[in-house]
């Protein structure tokens, strides 16, 4: 069969998945292509060969996670269907995947195409719990009262540009986000939903072709420290963040890898010292064999491959998914938030203000609680068993079955 991936160009994670998705199609002797957005095709020619390159809502402002800019111009959704819609008819794939991707069902609806979706369960409308808080929680109905607002706004735009192009409106954008089977990149003990028939959890993906920097890795891992590594992703670049954290944890005992993805390094090498290595795309997989303690953003293919290597995660959030992804982690007792009960209504400086409010003791003591209490280590074995069991691409790969 003949696929079309098309990946949201939010953050590089989406984008690997679909490679990785790909490369398991083309294994399967299926055909495959998939998109990427003007902004990134510097990356993905480093990486791959034949790709296409499609428009993104995500491109009206940038945003590594979604704003109300991505649908405040019924116009541009249009031009964004359109393009997808043009495509379609030139490739003529068998069906489309979707990741993450508020606009490929719609396309996929206009030209009678099947639509498969790749996405986390806390996006979904089936989700019932609000991003990063329990019900108990200080600011519990600040967050909801935001999260409801950007959903009736998003969606009243959103029917706006389903109207001019004669496609069925919803009642919610999150509606767009699933398919006549939506494959779920996380597990059910982190993010637990219904599943069935349309809705299968295909487990962590991940993927090792990053163009990764050349390190001296057995002069850095020889030097006799515990190693810490920090990755923030690829999405929101916090160099002041960054600095701090990594500062706290040389000064604590630690060596420190920063995998910092496409964001230019914050740091000199030599800025903290001969125990601090700034890298831009880091070999976290290898790195976390080593490591004793990750520091991150929460994403999930980030979080996920520290819970395979059972490595206690510290979470500090840029947006409401990431801080979901921490609240899940605190659930399984394999890590934990460094702020918390933080209402988001679109800035990310909420958190680092949060963070700001902390000190550095503060901080200090929570990252070596998380990395040596006992009960997170028991948590962390626990994951890494049931982990075991999922096979993420291979999975979606087995389940695709045109009508």
């Amino acid at each position: 069969m003949k696929f079309l991936i098309i990946p949201s160009n939010n953050a590089l994670s989406h984008i690997a998945k679909g490679i990785a998705l790909l490369d398991s199609l083309i294994r399967a002797n299926h055909e495959a292509l998939i998109t990427v957005g003007r902004q990134h095709t510097k990356f993905i020619d480093a990486v791959l060969g034949k790709y296409a390159v499609l428009p993104d809502i995500q491109e009206i402002d940038g945003s590594p996670f979604p704003t109300l800019f991505w649908f405040k111009y019924p116009e541009k959704i249009v031009s964004c269907v359109q393009s997808e819609v043009n495509l379609i008819q030139r490739y003529r794939p068998d069906a489309v995947i979707g990741i993450f991707r508020y606009t490929a069902k719609v396309s996929s609806f206009l030209t009678e195409t099947p639509y498969y979706s790749l996405i986390c369960g806390c996006m979904l409308p089936e989700n019932r719990e609000t991003l990063g808080f329990l019900k108990d929680d200080p600011g519990y109905a600040t967050q909801q009262f935001y999260l409801d607002n950007f959903n009736k706004y998003s969606t009243v735009k959103m029917n706006r540009a389903l109207k001019t192009l004669g496609a069925v409106p919803v009642d919610s954008i999150q509606e767009l986000l699933k398919g006549i089977k939506t494959f779920l990149w996380d597990f059910p003990e982190f993010m637990p939903m219904k599943s069935g028939e349309d809705m299968i959890y295909a487990g962590p993906i991940s993927w090792d072709k990053w163009p990764y920097d050349d390190y001296d890795r057995d002069s850095f891992m020889n030097i006799p420290r515990p190693l810490a590594a920090i990755s923030f992703g690829t999405g929101i670049e916090q160099q002041s963040v960054t600095r701090r954290i990594a500062s706290i944890l040389v000064d604590s005992g630690y060596k420190v890898i920063i995998a910092n993805g496409r964001n230019g390094s914050p740091l000199q090498n030599n800025e903290l010292g001969q125990h601090c290595l700034a890298l831009d795309f880091a070999p976290l997989q290898e790195i976390l064999n080593h490591a004793s303690v990750l520091i991150s953003h929460g994403g999930q293919i980030t979080v996920f491959e520290a819970l395979r290597k059972k490595v206690p995660v510290v979470v500090v959030p840029f947006q409401p998914e990431q801080d979901h992804n921490g609240l899940c982690l605190e659930r399984l007792s394999c890590g934990a938030r460094l702020v918390s009960n933080t209402p988001f209504s679109g800035n990310s400086h909420v958190y680092i203000e949060a963070l700001d409010r902390l000190s550095d003791k503060d901080i200090a003591s929570k990252i070596e609680r998380v990395a040596n209490e006992k009960m997170i280590k028991e948590g962390l074995s626990k994951i890494s068993i049931s982990m075991a069991g999922y096979r993420g691409v291979e999975t979606i790969t087995a389940n695709l079955k045109v009508p």
